[in-house]
């Protein structure tokens, strides 16, 4: 299959780019207009501080989707994609027979096809797969640049044993005169790592990594981590950052981190509505782990819920109660109570974002039991 070189999108409203010639047409049928997301299963073998599987999820019941249900969804849903994340909140390489739900994908030449991994199961076995399945991006999150930082915040990793896993992807890929899968590092900035962050952009380059992004710290209540929060730390997190767009340049390294923070604003006021170009309602689909649908991952599943892939197609659920609801209201700036103060990258109004403690009625995928 012909390698296709595509970059990572944008969490904003705009479509990726593919360059002509680098991917193949997606050939005869409806124009691939949806950002589609889905957790395969929904566990995780890390405990990181700042997620919600930092909680005692021992009673949640583990759920992995089945290979009928997927392929299912995959006929129906990937047609249209323009871009498929398999994976939103769960860890996708723990499921055993991962590679056989990666390999339907490439039948419907979905344009971008990526992967959001903590990259602590990456094998040389998973490595051939991404290969073989011609994935476009490979995000791995990692939130340190020293072991000490790296181990305190996501607990149960080991950071050397995850840095040969990385070089052995980067080391395969160069042996196979290959640039895909990109690789793409993800950086939480939060109070006990910030300082770190410019350390982290010279060790993305000696890994050989495509581009970092970088996001600030969400704050989940119960977790006990709001101190975190860089709102707090306004003036030291803008030097930090300051600090990091020179050496980005200076490196070459492709850098996407938070605007600075406005020191005369003061913390406080009304929640608002930040992304005045959102791409949900007409754009994004997320599949959690047993067929069931939200229109985003924020969005409460007991609330929002819009379909059943296991009772229900794509139409059904496309031109359905919920996802028309959303397009209503959105559309006359009347914003679900979950889009206040949204916590996504990409073209935030960044005046009215309060660093604040983002409550949840559940949480997306691991919520037991129906709606």
């Amino acid at each position: 299959m012909a390698e296709r070189i595509t970059p990572l999108p944008s969490a904003g409203p705009a479509l990726p780019e593919t360059p002509a010639g680098d991917a193949p047409s997606p050939g005869p049928g409806p124009e691939r207009f949806l950002f589609v997301f889905m957790d395969l299963n929904n566990k995780c073998n890390l405990r990181c501080r700042m997620c919600h599987f930092a909680r005692d999820l021992k009673d949640v019941p583990p759920v992995t989707m089945g290979l009928p249900l997927f392929e299912k969804i995959a006929a129906q849903v990937f047609p249209k994609a323009t871009q498929v994340n398999l994976s939103c909140g769960a860890e996708p390489l723990i499921i055993p027979n991962f590679l056989d739900y990666l390999r339907i994908v490439p039948r419907y030449r979905v344009p971008v096809v990526g992967i959001v991994t903590n990259g602590t199961r990456l094998n040389e076995a998973i490595i051939a797969g991404l290969f073989e399945t011609d994935v476009t991006n490979v995000e791995i999150s990692i939130d340190g640049a020293t072991a000490a930082t790296y181990e305190r915040i996501r607990r149960g990793a080991d950071f050397a044993a995850l840095l040969k896993r990385i070089s052995l992807l980067q080391d395969l890929k160069e042996r196979a005169g290959r640039s895909l899968p990109r690789l793409h590092l993800n950086y939480t900035l939060m109070r006990s790592n910030i300082a770190e962050f410019p350390e982290f952009i010279r060790l993305a380059k000696r890994l050989r990594a495509d581009s970092v992004r970088a996001t600030h710290l969400i704050p989940f209540p119960t977790l006990g981590i709001a101190g975190e929060s860089l709102g707090l730390y306004r003036r030291e997190t803008n030097a930090v950052l300051q600090e990091a767009r020179l050496l980005a340049q200076e490196q070459g390294m492709n850098v996407v981190m938070p605007p600075d923070f406005a020191l005369a604003e003061p913390e406080g006021g009304e929640l608002a509505f930040n992304k005045p170009q959102c791409r949900i309602p007409d754009m994004s689909m997320c599949v959690i782990s047993d067929g069931r649908v939200v229109p985003c991952s924020w969005f409460s599943l007991q609330e929002w819920c819009a379909g059943d892939f296991q009772v229900q197609d794509f139409a059904e659920i496309w031109e359905g109660s919920v996802y028309r609801t959303v397009r209503e209201r959105i559309s006359r700036r009347q914003y679900p109570a979950d889009c206040r103060n949204c916590p996504v990258w990409g073209n935030e109004a960044l005046g009215a974002y309060r660093f604040v403690e983002k409550g949840r009625k559940d949480v997306f995928n691991i919520s037991p039991g129906p709606v």
